[in-house]
């Protein structure tokens, strides 16, 4: 025996949702620390890799159109960020990673360079019983250790 069952046609369903369009242009607040609010902004992602981002600092900005990795370390003193080499708009799809690892001093409103032309866009960081970090950076072929001097 077979029932035939028509769907009732409930036209006040979507009625109370609502759908709200998320606006990519938008800074998020990234992170925020002493008197320092970084933001970022989404720009695009690589294929099968990471988010590529702009960044900024509230109340004075420190950056330019500079692209930025959605990689952060967090301290005390300020934020450890991956700065790329180059750009991903006009370069398409990147088969050679090459980042800076810069600090946002936030105590001071400064960025500095600690290691530059780092060949993988996957870190993390270590921290050891005395607080020295390393940075591990992994780019599928070779795993780079490096000693952060804070």
């Amino acid at each position: 025996m077979f029932h035939w069952f028509k769907k009732k046609n409930n036209s006040n369903h979507h009625k109370n949702l609502e759908i709200q369009n998320h606006d990519w242009s938008d800074w998020a607040i990234m992170t925020s620390m002493s008197n320092v609010r970084l933001l970022s902004k989404y720009v695009g992602e690589l294929r099968f890799g990471p988010a590529y981002l702009h960044l900024k600092t509230e109340p004075i900005n420190l950056f330019g159109k500079e692209f930025y990795g959605d990689w952060l370390y967090k301290t005390s003193k300020g934020v450890y960020l991956q700065r790329w080499n180059s750009n991903p708009l006009k370069s398409g799809v990147h088969t050679k990673a090459n980042n800076d690892l810069v600090f946002l001093n936030t105590l001071t409103n400064e960025i500095e360079i600690i290691e530059r032309n780092i060949d993988s866009f996957h870190w993390t960081i270590e921290k050891d019983d005395k607080e020295n970090l390393t940075l591990i950076s992994d780019n599928g072929n070779t795993v780079e250790r490096i000693q952060i001097n804070q």
